[in-house]
């Protein structure tokens, strides 16, 4: 495992513990979870940048792997990136990183928007850049290869594939704690508004409100044949078309379409093309299936917390990352795999930790996914422990994909995880 320093402030600490890893031979869904030693790794931090620009730090190379006591637990972690100082408390970080057309991941901490390139044997901070205020969601990357990223200095930033401003901010307001920007073929990007209802940012940057409504829509919406999918705060899960000058609310929400029983502020999904997929933060646990006119297919309960995304496999399956609390015991969590034919819980991943971060599935039908206690796992399409990464801090963000190898994840401390996936 390497240790990247970067641009970055200096650590609290001198050192940083490096993270464990162990590949689990159990077919059990169940994982048993070996301790391993703790090896230490100076990380010399560079001096940061005075200014919102972009600084290239190409030549920044990783700190050798301590060869002598290197061991096949240790190769599973490719590089833990540091992107700032570490929090003695660190607040829950849900956004995960973004990948550009080169295969790059452009992250987010704080103020800071950051490249880093990856392959199977280096990761390397290719660029980084401060902005006037901090970040809480995840760059949406557009087919012209621009970042926009939404700043709390009310501003939208673009950012082309060197990490240089490629056209002027746009003031599109406060961002909202859940939501985040998302744009489309034609270089539209949608946001949603602080004080209620969508923003629309055309391919010029020119900012309207496009549909009016006091409703916050404090999650990631879902972009599906010429429709936004995206839950609000009274209840509903809300269906916009997007053909005309202005939105259209298309559920009649008089008639209980798209109701649910608590707020949804995690991104929808589809299951197929004419099912839209709810995950309810209700006292039930709710995971709901709507047709394209907003009536309710079916509804389950989950036997826990669902905080994030509900993600479908290519069967057709639907995985979703639960906490499972009872009194007066420390929570744990779970990987489900529900049945979307049955209507029924497949199997149970059971884990020691509570799991918010959304799964995230590879072309093998493996499931990657990170929880609190700073651990990810990857888990066989039918419930077997692949392997477990310990990676020093609390996951809580979707990861990503890089290339056909490694999978990245945002850690609460800010730092990036890259593991290889065999």
């Amino acid at each position: 495992m390497r240790v990247v320093s970067g641009e970055s402030d200096p650590l609290p600490r001198a050192e940083r513990l490096q993270a464990k890893s162990e590949v689990v031979e159990s077919p059990s869904p169940v994982g048993n979870i070996l301790s391993a030693p703790l090896r230490r790794r100076s990380a010399a931090p560079l001096t940061p940048p005075p200014g919102p620009r972009a600084v290239d730090v190409s030549s920044q190379s990783a700190s050798p792997a301590n060869t002598t006591a290197a061991s096949a637990a240790d190769e599973r972690l490719l590089a833990l990136i540091p992107l700032g100082t570490r929090d003695a408390a660190p607040k829950p970080l849900r956004h995960g990183p973004s990948v550009d057309s080169s295969g790059r991941l452009i992250v987010t901490s704080r103020n800071r928007v950051a490249a880093i390139s990856i392959d199977e044997n280096d990761c390397r901070i290719a660029w980084t850049i401060e902005l006037e205020g901090f970040v809480s969601s995840a760059p949406a990357i557009g087919s012209d290869g621009a970042a926009r990223v939404h700043a709390d200095d009310g501003n939208l930033h673009y950012l082309d594939a060197d990490g240089r401003r490629c056209r002027p901010s746009v003031a599109v307001g406060s961002p909202l704690a859940h939501a985040g920007p998302i744009v489309d073929g034609g270089g539209v990007t949608w946001i949603c508004r602080h004080d209620g209802g969508l923003l629309r940012v055309d391919a010029e940057g020119e900012a309207s409100l496009f549909f009016r409504s006091r409703q916050r829509f404090d999650c990631v919406p879902l972009l599906h044949d010429g429709r936004i999918y995206v839950g609000a705060g009274d209840n509903f899960v809300y269906a916009i078309g997007l053909s005309g000058r202005r939105g259209e609310s298309l559920w009649n929400h008089k008639a209980g379409c798209g109701e649910v029983a608590w707020y949804v502020n995690a991104r929808p999904a589809t299951l197929g093309a004419n099912t839209i997929l709810a995950a309810c933060r209700d006292s039930k646990n709710q995971l709901y299936a709507f047709d394209l006119e907003g009536g309710l297919q079916w509804s389950a309960s989950m036997p826990g917390l669902m905080l994030g995304a509900p993600v479908v496999g290519r069967d057709g399956e639907i995985y979703v990352t639960l906490t499972l609390s009872e009194r007066g015991e420390l929570d744990r969590g779970a990987l489900v795999c529900f049945d979307s034919r049955s209507r029924s819980i497949r199997w149970t991943y059971e884990i020691a930790a509570a799991a918010e971060s959304t799964p995230l599935i590879d072309t093998e039908g493996v499931v990657y996914f990170g929880d609190v206690s700073g651990r990810v796992h990857a888990v066989t399409a039918v419930g077997g422990a692949k392997w477990q990464a310990d990676v020093e801090s609390a996951i809580r963000s979707e990861g990503a994909l890089v290339g056909s190898a490694c999978v990245a994840f945002v850690t609460d401390d800010h730092s990036v995880a890259v593991l290889r996936r065999d």
